[in-house]
């Protein structure tokens, strides 16, 4: 493994173990190649920003069965609000 996540510039992790042709990458794909590791298969990256959008980009790695509920109480805690 390496210290590195490649992504889609659409947003979609591409994983090491994958094939290009099964991470769908074609020519004239363009990719980013960023520090971290990516997501596992069982995970997704949400980004979000808090309105008024003045504060930059958030994000919380997040497991793909969680209800919608149980990723909003993710980001309410990652950006520290309380209550319900």
């Amino acid at each position: 493994m390496c210290d590195f996540t490649v992504r889609f510039v659409r947003d979609c992790a591409v994983h090491e173990e994958q094939t290009v042709d099964a991470a769908g990458v074609r020519e004239g794909t363009r990719l980013v190649l960023e520090h971290g590791a990516p997501p596992l298969n069982s995970q997704m990256t949400l980004r979000f920003c808090v309105a008024p959008a003045s504060d930059p980009e958030r994000e919380v790695v997040v497991d793909v069965t969680l209800t919608v509920d149980a990723c909003l109480n993710l980001m309410k805690a990652d950006v520290g609000f309380r209550g319900g």
